[in-house]
């Protein structure tokens, strides 16, 4: 199926090149989207201007763009996923199994819609952009995308640990080199190692919040194998904390997230209410 017979049957999916996506941003004051390249950094202002016509008429061409005399205006659906795109709340979900990705994906959030955002498998510099459901369904449907928990009768960790994070980048079978053979002397430590080398899957969980130009991000990794799982959140005061491999714990983070971003957007309407009156 071509660009524009995809944009114009599935009702709720888009897809659209990096450049096109490019333009729209810019013609409709978009903040920035999480996680996407500038296609055109290093061009000059003149070249740009000479894209603009090649993009106009794809963006046409593909639906997403609507000519009404002298306007132009952006097709419905793919205005809202901008709006969502635009968000400055997001997630993104790696997935990694027997050393292949089988996902890697971000998930742009308001209240009302969240909708997922992944490059097409089949044209390179294309995202396909889809809706999945408001906030609360959208991470109910999300935490089954983890792997279940290990099998019963594999040991786990006897309570949480903490460790430095160099050390813990060091320990992982593609780490920096650093002598942790201190740190080895540590029953948990070596159970842990033992785990990193015995892992076929590994994923990653990253929580994004806009503040002003800058992305926060909030980090939980995960490697899971014969020998067991780990979860590993990520903190610079604090270090790297450690805990058994649970796919409710990963499921939770994004529950908890979802509630903190209710939370805010519902504060900042209400803000935003009273800045009117």
């Amino acid at each position: 199926m071509t660009e524009a017979a995809l944009n114009t049957h599935d009702e709720m999916i888009r897809l659209i090149g990096h450049r096109e996506l490019f333009f729209l941003m810019h013609m409709l004051e978009s903040h920035g989207i999480v996680g996407f390249a500038d296609p055109y950094r290093g061009y000059l202002i003149d070249e740009l201007e000479a894209q603009w016509e090649e993009c106009k008429q794809n963006l046409l061409k593909a639906g997403l763009l609507i000519q009404k005399e002298d306007e132009l205006e952006v097709e419905p659906v793919m205005e809202a996923f901008m709006a969502v795109m635009d968000s400055p709340y997001a997630m993104r979900i790696q997935l990694i199994r027997g050393g292949a990705s089988v996902y890697d994906g971000y998930m742009h959030m308001l209240p009302q819609m969240v909708i997922e955002r992944i490059e097409d498998e089949e044209a390179s510099q294309t995202c396909r952009i889809s809706a999945i459901a408001n906030v609360q369904l959208a991470t109910m449907f999300l935490e089954h995308v983890f792997p279940a928990d290990p099998l019963q009768g594999q040991p786990g960790f006897a309570a949480p640990f903490t460790l430095p994070e160099d050390v813990y980048d060091a320990l992982l079978p593609d780490g920096e080199e650093k002598d942790v053979a201190d740190w080895l002397n540590q029953a948990q430590v070596r159970q842990l190692k033992s785990m990193m080398n015995e892992a076929t899957e590994h994923g990653r969980l990253t929580l994004l919040e806009r503040r002003g130009s800058v992305w926060r991000q909030e980090m939980l990794t995960y490697g899971l194998g014969a020998g067991g799982g780990w979860i590993a959140k990520s903190s610079k005061e604090e270090g790297v904390r450690i805990e058994s491999y649970r796919q409710a714990k990963m499921g939770q983070a994004m529950k908890t997230f979802a509630q903190e971003l209710m939370r805010r957007m519902e504060t900042e309407s209400e803000d935003a209410g009273h800045d009117e009156n």
